[in-house]
């Protein structure tokens, strides 16, 4: 069976990269807020769509998600951070957002994209 037509994706990032340029524009901090809610919502429908998929039991799944939903948190707390001018805690945060966004999404997913 063919997977999903890929061109609603394509335009959807066609969408978000020509909305990022025209925010972007205006401020720093308006990109990457941007950018930090497109990671924090391609995660979650990640994580949502890895629950739904799963048979395995609902503690077992939520404790497998634990990890994007601090992600989700530090994303936030990062943005927090960096809309009240404190920018190292700001960077700090994205920092180890984006590192657990790589071990929850990209590291297990990693074993079934090199078999696909």
């Amino acid at each position: 069976m063919p997977g999903p037509s890929p061109r609603l994706w394509r335009l959807l990032a066609a969408a978000a990269f020509a909305l990022m340029v025209l925010v972007g524009w205006r401020s720093w901090y308006s990109l990457l807020a941007v950018l930090v809610v497109i990671a924090v919502t391609a995660d979650a429908f990640h994580t949502i769509g890895a629950l739904m998929g799963s048979p395995a039991p609902l503690p077992t799944k939520l404790s497998a998600s634990l990890i994007s939903v601090v992600a989700w948190a530090a994303a936030l707390a990062a943005l927090w951070q960096l809309r009240r001018q404190r920018l190292q805690a700001g960077r700090i945060l994205l920092l180890v957002a984006g590192t657990l966004f790589g071990f929850a999404s990209a590291v297990s997913d990693a074993r079934t994209l090199a078999s696909s």
